[in-house]
């Protein structure tokens, strides 16, 4: 708490505050417009590929029994580059904090922190949130198709797959019957992207 709030500002502060799993996804997007600090208009755009591929990769696992928190996956996936400032490794402690700023603590924004924070650098990620969190991650790197360049792309893939891989020895997964379903959105990603560049010429 900052020295110069009183504990009736305090408690007001914690009053506004609400449970981050009570808000809808147009709620959150507005949410991540006010705390983008740079290129809103990239990060939205991005955001709303990764929550695409998320959802993608999603009903993909279902159909081989895995089952997501959606609604989770969906809130981590719009508020995972809500700090995002140009060369910054850790921007999910930024994210992190802003979201402990608006949202009251609990298990869930524990959960969505956690899933964030896997999405870039090490994969350490909360147990419970293991699945969620490969789905983010490698969503994220998928996306990066979309920026063309596609050698950088298959770089940042394989190198996601293999911190993924050394977790997941950990887990309830197969990793490889998970990493089929992101290959499969990645292969469709992909040609969506050729065709998108074809039908521009």
């Amino acid at each position: 708490m900052s020295q110069d709030m009183t504990l009736e500002g305090y408690e007001e502060n914690q009053m506004t505050k609400q449970a981050i799993s009570s808000i809808k996804c147009d709620e959150a997007y507005k949410i991540l417009n006010e705390y983008l600090y740079s290129d809103e208009e990239k990060v939205i755009e991005h955001t709303k590929r990764v929550v695409d591929i998320c959802l993608q990769i999603a009903n993909k696992l279902e159909v081989l029994g895995y089952h997501l928190d959606r609604d989770l996956l969906e809130l981590s996936a719009i508020f995972h580059d809500i700090a995002k400032i140009e060369n910054n490794e850790e921007h999910h402690k930024i994210a992190k904090r802003i979201l402990k700023n608006h949202f009251y603590k609990d298990s869930e924004l524990e959960k969505i922190c956690s899933i964030i924070k896997a999405h870039k650098g090490k994969f350490e990620p909360l147990e419970k949130v293991g699945l969620e969190a490969a789905v983010l991650r490698i969503s994220d790197k998928i996306d990066k198709i979309n920026k063309g360049d596609l050698n950088k792309f298959w770089k940042s893939y394989r190198e996601s797959l293999e911190k993924i891989k050394k977790n997941f020895k950990r887990r309830q997964y197969s990793f490889k019957r998970v990493k089929k379903s992101f290959d499969i959105v990645a292969v469709h990603v992909f040609h969506t992207y050729i065709c998108f560049i074809d039908e521009g010429r």
